[in-house]
């Protein structure tokens, strides 16, 4: 029981200390003058292009597939740990 409370205590803290770290830089971001990144990026564009070949939705389908596993083997890891 002290185990669960003390990773929702560390979990909470991790949760409220990032988001206003990460909001220092939105008044910036959304500034109206012409300096501003946002309004670079419309209209310069941010310079991806990407062809749909075979080996990029190969890629893209091992990606996702990678990705889902390890979710799933992070999900296992922390039940483990609780078990």
């Amino acid at each position: 029981m002290t185990k669960k409370i003390i990773f929702t205590v560390a979990f909470l803290a991790v949760c409220l200390s990032v988001g206003p770290a990460q909001a220092l830089s939105l008044k910036d971001a959304f500034s109206t003058d012409n300096k501003s990144p946002l309004k670079a990026v419309v209209e310069e564009g941010a310079g991806f292009s990407r062809e749909a070949t075979f080996e990029n939705i190969t890629a893209d389908i091992i990606t996702a597939v990678l990705s889902l596993m390890g979710v799933i083997f992070l999900a296992l890891a922390i039940y483990a740990g609780y078990s």
